[in-house]
C-alpha cells in the first residue's frame, strides 16, 4: 500500500513510531556503551590497585632482605623484629593480591611468588637465624645472607607488575573505545532522527497538507460557479481521498 493511501492516523503513527524506534535504538547502544565504560573503569581501577600491590610486595621483599642483613651485621634485635613485621606484611599483601585478582595467570604468578618466598626463607632466612643463635655464628650467617638470593623472586614480581600494568592499558583502551561508540551513537542517532523527521515532515506535507490546500481552493472555485475545475486526489484511500470524493459530488 502506498504511503499516501494510508489513513492520516496511520501516517502519523508510522512517522512518530519510527522516530521513537530510532531514538530507542540509539539509547540502547549508548546505554550498553556506558555499561562497558563502567566495567572497564572498575577493572582498570582494580588493575591499578593490583599493580600498586605488586610494587609494594617488591619493596617488602627487598626490605626483608635488608633488615635481615642489618640484624646479622649489627646484631640488632630491633632489625630482626622489623624483618618479622615486613615478612608478615609481605604475606598479607600477597594474600590480598591473590584474593583480589580475577585473572588466572596472575593467580598463578602469585602462587609462584609464594613458593619462591618460601624457598628463600627456607634456604636463607632459617639458616641465617639458626647461625645467629649459635655462639660465634655471625660470620657464618653473614656468609649466608651475603649471597644473591632474591633474583628469582624479583623476576616473578616484575612479571606480575608488568602484567598488571598491561591490564590497565587494555582496559583504558576499551574504555576509550566504548566512550567513542557512545558519542558516535548519540551523533548518528541524532542525525538519523533529524533526517527522518525532515523526511516524514515532507511526506506528511506532500500527502496531506498540500492536497488539502488544493482541495480547499477547488471548493472556493466551485462555490464561485466554476464547474470546470479538476478535483485532485480522487481515488486515494485516505481521508484526503474521501474529501475529494465529497467535493466531486457537488461538481
Amino acid at each position: 500500500m502506498k504511503f499516501q493511501n494510508l489513513k492520516i492516523s496511520a501516517k502519523l503513527t508510522l512517522a512518530f513510531g519510527t522516530l521513537i524506534l530510532v531514538f530507542v535504538a540509539s539509547a540502547i547502544v549508548v546505554l550498553v556503551s556506558l555499561n562497558k565504560i563502567d566495567d572497564a573503569s572498575t577493572s582498570s581501577q582494580r588493575a591499578l590497585t593490583l599493580a600498586a600491590k605488586a610494587e609494594a610486595m617488591a619493596t617488602l621483599a627487598e626490605e626483608q632482605q635488608n633488615s635481615l642483613r642489618a640484624y646479622v651485621l649489627r646484631n640488632d634485635p630491633g632489625a630482626l623484629q622489623t624483618y618479622k613485621k615486613q615478612a608478615s606484611d609481605f604475606d598479607a599483601a600477597l594474600d590480598a593480591f591473590e584474593a583480589k585478582t580475577t585473572q588466572a595467570p596472575q593467580k598463578k604468578r602469585a602462587q609462584k611468588i609464594r613458593a619462591a618466598m618460601a624457598e628463600w626463607r627456607r634456604d636463607v632466612v632459617e639458616p641465617t637465624l639458626a647461625a645467629m643463635s649459635a655462639p660465634a655464628g655471625r660470620e657464618q650467617a653473614a656468609g649466608i645472607i651475603g649471597q644473591p638470593s632474591l633474583t628469582k623472586l624479583r623476576a616473578l614480581q616484575e612479571d606480575m607488575r608488568a602484567a598488571a600494568v598491561a591490564r590497565v592499558a587494555i582496559r583504558t583502551k576499551e574504555q576509550a573505545g566504548s566512550l567513542l561508540l557512545a558519542k558516535t551513537s548519540m551523533i548518528v542517532g541524532g542525525l538519523v532522527s533529524l533526517a527522518f523527521a525532515g523526511l516524514m515532515g515532507w511526506l506528511l506535507s506532500a500527502t496531506i497538507g498540500s492536497p488539502v490546500t488544493v482541495i480547499t481552493n477547488v471548493m472556493r472555485r466551485l462555490a464561485a460557479g466554476d464547474s470546470s475545475v479538476e478535483i485532485p486526489a480522487l481515488g486515494r484511500k485516505d481521508e484526503v481521498g474521501e474529501m475529494a470524493a465529497a467535493v466531486a459530488y457537488f461538481k
